[in-house]
């Protein structure tokens, strides 16, 4: 049997650029949040109210069987935006809890940070349900 040998010579290292952030605006400012803690970004449903909560929590959202706070970043960040048909939800993870943070526009990954860089431990500290 003939030994088959593989030759790497001529082909070149290809290195892709690093996704580092999710950028999003609310209203007319840009804002980024670190990649690591995303999760995932989904279509917007239904949200529960949760009575006696802060303004800036939406309510509960139910994916993939968890019950998940919204915060809506409009309120968060005392800015006016029309309402829109389409609410995306970005769910991010914040030490072991789950996050929903609400936007009116689709959030775009992005290889650098824009805008206001979001600190989500320093985020989490000033708005999570207590």
């Amino acid at each position: 049997m003939a030994e088959h040998k593989e030759d790497n010579i001529g082909e070149e290292q290809r290195v892709s650029p690093e996704i580092k952030a999710c950028v999003f605006s609310v209203g007319e400012r840009v804002f980024s949040f670190p990649i690591e803690n995303l999760l995932e970004i989904a279509e917007l449903e239904e949200v529960a109210p949760l009575p006696l909560s802060p303004d800036y929590i939406d309510g509960i959202a139910h994916h993939r069987g968890e019950a998940i706070p919204v915060l809506n970043l409009e309120t968060v960040f005392g800015i006016e935006e029309k309402a829109s048909l389409h609410r995306w939800l970005l769910i991010v993870r914040i030490g072991g809890e789950l996050v929903g943070l609400s936007l009116n526009n689709m959030p775009d990954l992005s290889y650098d940070f824009s805008g206001e860089v979001i600190d989500p431990y320093r985020f989490f500290e000033s708005y999570r349900i207590r």
